[in-house]
C-alpha cells in the first residue's frame, strides 16, 4: 500500500533494525508491517485518500440550490 504525509512534512518511521523510512508529500510504497506505524506518525494511505476525496466529476457537478436559496 502507498502512503504520504497528511500535511506534506516528512514523517519518519524507524524500523527495528535501525533503518529509517521517510514518507513525505509523494506517494510511497511501504511494507505491510509498517502500515500501522505510518498511520501513527501522521501519514494517510492512498486507499483512505480515495475514500474521502470526492471524484472529480462529482465536484464539478451542478449543485441544486437548497429551498432556502430559492
Amino acid at each position: 500500500m502507498r502512503f504520504r504525509s497528511r500535511d506534506n512534512t516528512v514523517r519518519r518511521i524507524t524500523l527495528p533494525n535501525g533503518q529509517i523510512v521517510r514518507i513525505g508529500a509523494e506517494w510511497r510504497e511501504i511494507p505491510s508491517s509498517l502500515h500501522d506505524a505510518a498511520f501513527e506518525v501522521g501519514c494517510i494511505s492512498e486507499e483512505v485518500a480515495r475514500s474521502v476525496t470526492p471524484p472529480q466529476d462529482d465536484a464539478k457537478a451542478e449543485r441544486k440550490p437548497s429551498p432556502a436559496q430559492k
